[in-house]
């Protein structure tokens, strides 16, 4: 996972810096230490060690490396770190995480009681670093987890507070993230011609704070009125995010970028769970398949699987079936759209659906479940 933070920090930082000239996965060395170093008044660091960085078996970077990037957008912006010891974005994305702060151990061993303060008290520092947590959580080893403390403990553990976090964000009745989007005011400015556009400002000017209202107004999905009703557990953030695709028009603009990160974090939160839906099957002593494994199915076939049309459209229509979430005609389009824009934020960083994928099930694909005895 170390190669997969680097790879994918040094292309978010270089889209960042660079923009539309970004290249993703080339070091484009030049552009970035010239820029760099107008900045921080100094060369951050040896070019022979920024494309090391690209390359395909990076060493073992220095913090104080890292932090370099930090450091650029930090001066940037005139702003300087109130704490030393408080990590950056980068920093944070290529060496910290929630596995980190909650299985490395401060004395030998590691009990159950103090990993589950460390893992409550843990907040993503945005939806890409919790994206990474959530994939760190399912390639999780028995290597990485001390004595004192169960492989499952853990996962479930961590992978309960990665849908604690998005159900943080989402939740119908208090969710955080609806305040950071465009408003519906806003995404139909975006949409009209220039004249359209001076058009309706014209018809506000004898009511500007209405205007203002309208966008600065947080967009709420119209969910299903079943849905409505109810409020699904953080350990059911899956449905709440499948449940807000039944209103496609919100899936748009910011929104669908927000939504398709998030739900993709959810499809790796519940591969990090398979584990145990595989052995709730093999206890029940039924071939019966627990529902979740078909929300994960229908995720993992949105976000991660190749192009199979007939085969998503299966897996999808599956999972509306089982959620009653009322999908109309046109929320597969929306959901199409999401995993094209899920697709196209990977390639950015120079990572590919499939690779993530193959990365959350190695695990499980070599420990497959089997009973344990009494």
């Amino acid at each position: 996972m170390f190669r997969l933070r680097l790879k994918c920090a040094v292309n978010h930082f270089k889209h960042r810096m660079l923009e539309a000239t970004h290249e993703p996965g080339i070091p484009q060395g030049k552009s970035v230490l010239t820029g760099m170093t107008e900045v921080l008044s100094r060369t951050p660091f040896d070019p022979r060690t920024w494309d090391s960085w690209f390359g395909d078996a990076p060493p073992r970077v220095q913090r104080a490396a890292i932090r370099r990037l930090d450091q650029f957008f930090d001066a940037k912006a005139g702003r300087s770190r109130e704490r030393r010891e408080e990590s950056g974005f980068y920093e944070e994305l290529v060496l910290g995480g929630l596995a980190v702060q909650a299985l490395e151990p401060d004395t030998g061993k590691l009990h159950r009681s103090p990993v589950g303060q460390r893992i409550s008290q843990y907040v993503p520092r945005s939806p890409l670093h919790l994206h990474l947590d959530a994939l760190d959580v399912a390639a999780l080893g028995n290597d990485q987890v001390h004595k004192g403390l169960s492989l499952w403990d853990a996962k479930a553990m961590l992978s309960n507070r990665v849908m604690e976090c998005l159900h943080d964000r989402w939740n119908h009745r208090c969710g955080t993230v609806y305040e950071s989007l465009s408003s519906d005011m806003e995404l139909a400015m975006l949409e009209l011609s220039d004249a359209d556009r001076q058009s309706v400002e014209n018809e506000f000017a004898f009511g500007p704070l209405a205007f203002q209202n309208l966008m600065r107004m947080a967009p709420q999905p119209t969910y299903e009125a079943r849905l409505n009703q109810l409020d699904f557990s953080a350990s059911q953030v899956h449905k709440t995010l499948l449940g807000i695709a039944a209103d496609a028009s919100f899936l748009k603009g910011d929104r669908l970028t927000a939504w398709c990160l998030d739900a993709a974090t959810a499809a790796l939160a519940l591969q990090s769970m398979n584990w145990r839906f595989q052995l709730d099957m093999l206890a029940s002593g039924r071939a019966i398949v627990m529902p979740e494994v078909w929300y994960l199915d229908a995720m993992q076939a949105l976000f991660f699987r190749p192009d199979d049309e007939d085969a998503l459209s299966e897996a999808l229509g599956r999972a509306n079936e089982m959620g009653q979430f009322q999908w109309l005609p046109d929320t597969y389009d929306a959901l199409l759209a999401a995993r094209d824009q899920y697709h196209a934020l990977l390639a950015q960083l120079g990572l590919h659906p499939v690779t993530l994928w193959q990365i959350a099930e190695f695990f499980d694909q070599t420990h497959p479940a089997t009973m344990r005895k009494a």
